[in-house]
């Protein structure tokens, strides 16, 4: 009964509707409702969904006592730098202590920053051997498609959907796992379902923009127009501006490159961490480092 108190919280949450979810956590937090731990654990969340990265530093000493906020105050610090060794570092470490090892929230994070390190096979592992929850069943579903095992994902959806297939969170595994499998109209079912029930989260649409590109790879109008509503709804979606600016790019109009430009720049500064950042500091590395071959001495 204690996790139903949360429950509008976390489809709040999952659905993108992170300012909905903060008015309700504060809310509890002022009636005393619910598990304290659990809804500052949300708190904390919302706040990096938003980017307030700085906020939650501040707001959690790093001698704090507990792993979970510890956990939390690292992946807002790993958002927060450019320099990620020493993050990294404090991972390993963390990972050898046992107060963090079986920790679900540790592991949640450090499946997050391994997967944006392009540690793929690593950051699913961590998701291994947990009690079940509907969001590590999520995670591990979003890892698997990223490595293309299209089938194993749709394993782990049915046993998500055994928990409880009406979430929130499960109707947007399934949409993700239907996009995959080339089932777009479910998926945009499902977004169109969710944005009337939530309203048009930044995050629902940018999603329905990438099943819209799925059925129509040249409705590059209709998925621009999506992305900028997305990014006017919450500025500090990098995965909605970098879809943004491959949106551009294929656009291919003069206007539509410098637009291009202003994103990839605002996404290397605002984002360093975001995989298209790394992806593009790679192919840099690649060609210059060919160019190099190439020259003479």
């Amino acid at each position: 009964a204690m996790a139903d108190l949360l429950i509008g919280v976390r489809n709040k949450f999952f659905a993108g509707d992170h300012q909905g979810a903060l008015q309700e956590i504060e809310g509890m937090l002022s009636r005393g409702e619910g598990p304290r731990a659990e809804v500052e654990v949300f708190l904390y969340r919302c706040n990096i969904a938003q980017g307030k990265y700085k906020f939650v530093k501040s707001s959690i000493a790093p001698d704090a006592s507990s792993p979970v906020l510890l956990s939390l105050r690292l992946l807002a610090s790993y958002y927060d730098t450019e320099n990620h060794a020493p993050i990294l570092e404090s991972l390993s470490q963390m990972e050898r202590d046992s107060h963090f090892a079986g920790n679900t929230i540790f592991r949640t994070v450090q499946s997050v920053i391994l997967s944006h390190e392009d540690r793929l096979e690593e950051a699913f592992t961590c998701l291994q051997n947990l009690p079940d929850s509907l969001e590590i069943f999520a995670l591990r579903i979003n890892l698997l498609l990223t490595m293309n095992r299209i089938p194993l994902a749709a394993q782990e959806l049915a046993k998500m959907r055994g928990i409880n297939s009406e979430a929130t969170i499960t109707r947007l595994a399934a949409a993700v796992v239907a996009l995959h499998q080339d089932q777009v109209d479910d998926a945009l079912g499902t977004y169109q379902d969710l944005k009337e029930k939530y309203g048009a989260t930044s995050y629902l649409l940018a999603a329905q923009a990438a099943a819209i590109l799925r059925k129509k790879p040249r409705d590059l109008a209709n998925a621009t127009t999506l992305l900028k509503e997305a990014l006017r709804a919450a500025p500090y979606n990098y995965d909605a501006m970098a879809s943004l600016l491959v949106c551009y790019l294929h656009r291919m109009a003069p206007e539509d490159i410098a637009q291009a430009d202003f994103l990839r720049r605002q996404l290397q500064t605002e984002a360093p961490w975001h995989p298209y950042v790394t992806r593009m500091k790679n192919a840099e590395a690649a060609l210059n480092a060919a160019v190099a071959m190439v020259q003479p001495q």
